[in-house]
């Protein structure tokens, strides 16, 4: 909420207030566990006492301002009918399995044997320092820092788990402005009955951080392109939540072209008010580089010559994509990338592995029903 008023981001519902505002402070999260491993601060003390003054100046602020957030009328809706009471009956029960999932001991071998121990060994060290697990991006597992911390190896995933219910409630959210909320509940039905979402948001990886932070920054971006509110605050955020996306994991540097071809057609669209938007567009990206520079610098620091053992099986075990690191040209590897997305969301493989999980076969009935949206 704070950074949502410096920001000075206008929204149309609290619900929307409520997704963008969490996103911003589970950014906040990692740059402060940043900041505190900089200082060799990084234990249990520091972030109770985090925790509890980040929480008490929330809820003053809310109470505060409990009365001045004031949101834009909302057209009528239509009735629900008795399909959308179901599908809000299987987005509940999957999004409480899912809970149950997050809830349980850590069991993703990507987590026990990678994520988990760098967050560990992180803790453990009190500071930052190069490790052979810390040969990657580095702001999901900062923010896992902060959770085990807290409460242990099952912290790290409730904040995955709620991470994804974040996704769903954006997505719920974006399609309620635009097309109103048989779409939207039908929206959110569509992303809960994908397997392999659900599953992966359980675990302690960095796929769903990288994929939160992409889809507010694309979303941010439509609303930028739009110009009904005041639009360059919605530029600057959608930079930073897609700074934070390619630094949560490499796959989120696919989201750069996405925002570069947006902000070229929102100048297109736009072309009336090309100064201001330029302007817009200059210092969104001059906060960009900022932060891409603090945690490129911080990578770099943090990387190890040395082999990483675990990296070297994976390649080994992933066959869509391993065997072709290091010894296939870079344009041939950049195809590769989407036979596995291709793989993950139809075929419901991860790489040549079935550990995943499988594509859910109520999102395939789900499919037709496309061609019926309200």
């Amino acid at each position: 909420t704070l950074l949502s008023r410096l920001l000075r981001l206008v929204y149309l519902s609290q619900l929307e207030a409520i997704v963008y505002s969490t996103g911003l402070g589970l950014a906040t999260m990692s740059l402060l566990t940043l900041g505190l491993g900089i200082a060799g601060l990084i234990n249990p003390a520091s972030f109770w006492l985090l925790t509890f003054i980040i929480g008490v100046l929330t809820v003053f602020w809310l109470y505060r301002n409990r009365n001045d957030t004031t949101y834009q009328s909302q057209p009528e809706q239509k009735p629900l009918r008795s399909f959308d009471y179901f599908l809000l009956g299987f987005t509940g029960l999957i999004l409480f399995i899912g809970l149950q999932l997050a809830l349980a001991p850590p069991i993703a071998w990507d987590g026990l044997s990678t994520h988990l121990v760098l967050v560990r060994d992180i803790l453990s060290e009190g500071t930052l320092r190069p490790s052979p697990y810390s040969d990657r991006p580095v702001v999901g597992h900062l923010l896992f820092v902060w959770g085990m911390a807290l409460g242990g190896e099952v912290l790290p995933q409730l904040l995955s788990y709620g991470q994804g219910i974040l996704m769903v409630l954006a997505v719920a959210m974006f399609s309620h402005q635009h097309f109103g909320r048989r779409t939207a509940i039908l929206a959110a039905a569509f992303l809960c009955s994908v397997e392999v979402f659900i599953i992966t948001a359980t675990w302690p990886y960095a796929d769903v951080p990288t994929g939160m932070y992409a889809l507010l920054a694309i979303l941010g971006l439509v609303n930028w392109q739009l110009g009904k509110r005041t639009s360059r605050p919605w530029l600057i955020a959608s930079i930073i939540f897609a700074v934070f996306a390619a630094h949560s994991k490499r796959n989120g540097l696919f989201g750069y072209p996405a925002i570069a071809m947006g902000i070229f057609l929102g100048l297109y669209w736009q072309r009336s008010q090309l100064r201001r938007r330029l302007v817009d567009v200059g210092l969104a990206l001059a906060i960009g580089l900022i932060l891409a520079a603090i945690w490129t610098v911080t990578e770099n620091v943090l990387k190890q010559e040395t082999t990483n053992a675990v990296t070297q099986i994976s390649s080994t075990a992933i066959i869509t994509a391993g065997d072709l690191a290091g010894t296939q040209n870079l344009l041939t590897r950049l195809a590769s990338y989407f036979v596995i997305i291709w793989e993950m969301t139809i075929i419901g493989q991860q790489g040549g592995l079935n550990y995943d999980g499988t594509i859910s076969p109520f999102f395939l009935i789900f499919l037709p029903l496309l061609l019926f949206l309200p």
